[in-house]
């Protein structure tokens, strides 16, 4: 299920993108072209009307190593990547919180796509 905490986080985890762009003076395509997705994923991220998903994150953490991935995911501590290795353990157990969060908001898009769709066969 959907929990409203879920929601606000997501919302934030978009807008800590948004800074990591204006940080790294990267527009909208140039970071989309460095995490190798379509500039209009990352453009629905940038408005709002996307969430960022898993494999984003993943990317974007992959891509950023001097970005703490802990600020990344909670907006906990430093945005530099040196609370990293101080804090490992903390970092590993906030990226599979998260991780998991975002999985359960995706099955449940999924689960509501497919409602959806059941809806339309019925209407037509």
């Amino acid at each position: 299920m959907l929990k409203h905490f879920y929601i606000c986080e997501m919302d934030q985890l978009n807008a800590r993108v948004l800074y990591l762009m204006e940080v790294k003076s990267l527009s909208k395509s140039q970071l989309a072209r460095i995490l190798e997705i379509s500039p209009s994923i990352m453009s629905h991220i940038a408005s709002g009307r996307n969430k960022v998903g898993v494999e984003v994150l993943q990317k974007l953490i992959d891509a950023f190593p001097d970005i703490s991935a802990s600020w990344l995911l909670t907006g906990n501590g430093s945005m530099k990547g040196d609370e990293n290795l101080q804090n490992y353990e903390e970092v590993k157990r906030d990226y599979h919180m998260v991780l998991g969060q975002l999985r359960e908001v995706e099955a449940d898009f999924d689960v509501l796509k497919r409602k959806m769709v059941d809806l339309e066969r019925k209407l037509h």
